[in-house]
């Protein structure tokens, strides 16, 4: 998912009507951008309301100078990744907390220029292949009537 930016460095991303963490092979939220050449790290929070009264700060890092970079927060490993490498573990989150949502917003603070955020989500094969089998079989079953 692609998602525009909210108000007040707030970003609303939506979850799939298929979500549930127990066939989720994949769930990361990547934020990209570059520096704006200043000391402070990158703050990272998470909100499941639209007012952003109850959050919780995830995850931070400091990223290089002028660099583009994307910082991706890896939910189902517990990792977070600067430019790709594991630079530290996320301890405010887990696969659970998005459990009967349908968004959430993620906020960033500091001192960066945002260019996109997307979340990344992806059921085990499996489950794929068995929900595949049974739109095919309600098409087979329509056609015969």
């Amino acid at each position: 998912y692609d998602n525009e930016p909210a108000d007040n460095g707030w970003f609303k991303l939506n979850l799939p009507d298929w979500y549930d963490p127990a066939i989720v092979t994949l769930f990361k939220i990547t934020l990209s951008g570059h520096d704006d050449n200043r000391s402070d790290p990158i703050d990272i929070f998470l909100s499941f309301d639209d007012n952003h009264t109850s959050y919780s700060n995830v995850a931070f890092y400091n990223v290089d100078n002028y660099i583009p970079f994307t910082l991706t927060l890896d939910i189902l490993n517990n990792d977070l990744l600067y430019n790709g490498s594991d630079v530290g573990d996320l301890s405010n989150i887990a696969m659970s907390s998005f459990e009967n949502h349908d968004f959430f917003w993620v906020g960033y603070g500091c001192h960066f220029y945002h260019d996109k955020s997307e979340v990344d989500i992806v059921p085990e094969p499996m489950t794929m292949l068995l929900l595949g089998f049974g739109f095919l079989g309600l098409g087979l079953a329509r056609r015969k009537s």
